[in-house]
């Protein structure tokens, strides 16, 4: 309970300390990033993710990260989603702290029926109830699970008529007993056959283990079980006859020794403190350690980074295979660019001038401009470019044109030709990849529709011939 209650208290202290704390930098994320509940469960998250970023404790995951988002959001924007991509694993786990909470805190808000050794007895009316404790024993720390019947108060004498006339009935032989070669209760040992008019007498071979009113005695714990011949005598007028039931005694168990102790008090059941030589302590079931929240808190936080990391590599994989299919096009633009007379400068300047979406391949083309234009080399703006979007093709045609750059601008346009063939080569594979998944997904759907279609031919043709038969 003490554990439920710090992760509540924790996690309400996350989300008051965080109000209002990042709000610039919620400010700057789109529902394409994050929907709206993920931004208002987000500043717990970028809390945790600060407190551990500044004692350099991510430094191992960055490794595993930074480099998938720096190809998906680019350099300068690595970091803002590197923060985010922790805050929403954080947040998740925080949420689930919160789910986990709640759930063993409903499992330990029972009330407590066990106070001072005693138990209270329902009212009269209320109905005999079974209720579990744990009988621990100190010396060797067992926990021993009892079942304690706690039945209803004493009712008075018109209570207890009523009641009788509601319970009276004929009772077999076995009382409560399964099998006679196993007792373990009192016998029901009538005195008289109402039915019949028959009186019964009873006789045992062991009258101190079965006396003849039925109360049975059991051996210890330990002992040996006890074979008895119960002899019923029944009479009628002047017939009389012997029947012999041959019985088997258990011996006393462990539970059921430390149940005889169990005192019933006018108010309350009194449970021992002490069997033997043995110390007990009661205690309800689930006071003890309980660990199913635990694992439910280790796999939100596994699930919360599976799905946020899963989500990473499939914007990667969107990515790539967008710059895939755009690159042929940007390279050829540039081949009838050069070829028209412009230098690589201005070619590129005036395809960014022209770009008109926001395709990742599309806007990091027209950074390259603005580096230009803000007095960055080419050179060093080829470099970033290829950072900022980290695939080979890409890589290729950066230290392409760096080489023509440094050697003079004679064989560029043939290297530039000959990369923007290969270019469109590689996007027939591309787009021959994503038909071949396309159609893999399509195979769900058209089982389905098989399935459907046969229900439909072959039903009416079953319940046709059902019915001739």
């Amino acid at each position: 309970m003490i554990i439920i209650l710090i992760a509540l208290v924790l996690a309400v202290g996350l989300f008051w300390y965080s109000r209002g704390k990042y709000d610039d930098f919620i400010e700057r994320l789109t529902e394409k990033d994050l929907s709206n509940l993920e931004q208002k469960i987000l500043p717990p998250g970028l809390v945790v993710t600060d407190f551990l970023r500044s004692r350099d404790y991510l430094r191992f995951a960055d490794n595993y990260v930074y480099s998938k988002i720096k190809a998906v959001h680019g350099v300068r924007e690595a970091q803002f989603f590197l923060k985010l991509f922790y805050g929403r694993i954080f947040s998740l786990i925080i949420i689930g702290m919160v789910f986990v909470a709640l759930i063993g805190g409903a499992g330990s808000a029972a009330e407590s029926y066990i106070a001072e050794n005693s138990i209270q007895r329902p009212g009269y009316g209320e109905g005999n109830r079974v209720m579990e404790a744990i009988a621990v024993i100190r010396e060797t720390n067992e926990d021993i699970p009892i079942n304690i019947a706690v039945p209803e108060k004493e009712p008075t004498k018109e209570q207890l008529f009523e009641k009788a006339l509601g319970w009276l009935s004929v009772r077999q032989i076995l009382g409560q007993n399964v099998h006679p070669q196993d007792i373990m209760a009192d016998l029901d040992l009538f005195q008289e056959i109402d039915a019949f008019g028959v009186e019964v007498e009873w006789k045992s071979s062991a009258p101190d283990i079965i006396a003849s009113t039925g109360t049975v005695i059991r051996p210890e714990f330990g002992e040996e079980a006890v074979s008895v011949v119960l002899t019923a005598i029944l009479s009628l007028d002047d017939m009389r006859e012997e029947v012999d039931f041959e019985l088997m005694v258990s011996p006393v168990s462990t539970t059921e020794y430390i149940e005889r102790q169990i005192a019933l008090g006018e108010e309350t059941v009194i449970l021992p403190g002490q069997i033997a030589e043995y110390d007990l302590d009661w205690q309800e079931p689930g006071e003890g350690f309980n660990a199913t929240p635990l694992i439910l808190f280790v796999l939100m936080v596994a699930v919360s980074g599976v799905a946020v990391y899963s989500d990473l590599n499939t914007k990667q994989t969107k990515m790539q295979r967008q710059i895939s299919l755009d690159f042929p096009e940007f390279v050829t633009k540039l081949v009838l660019l050069v070829g028209a007379g412009l230098n690589i400068s201005r070619a590129w300047d005036r395809v960014a001038q022209n770009i008109k979406s926001d395709r990742p391949l599309d806007l990091a083309v027209q950074q390259v401009a603005v580096d230009m234009s803000n007095g960055i080399a080419l050179s060093d703006a080829l470099e970033g470019f290829s950072q900022r979007l980290q695939m080979p093709e890409v890589s290729k045609f950066c230290s392409m044109l760096s080489q023509n750059i440094r050697r003079g601008d004679a064989e560029l346009l043939i290297a530039l030709k000959q990369l923007a063939d290969e270019s469109w080569q590689m996007r027939k594979g591309v787009a021959n990849k994503l038909a071949q998944e396309a159609s893999t997904k399509l195979l769900l759907p058209l089982m389905i529709m098989l399935f459907a279609t046969m229900a439909v031919v072959i039903l009416p043709a079953a319940l046709s011939m059902m019915s001739i038969f």
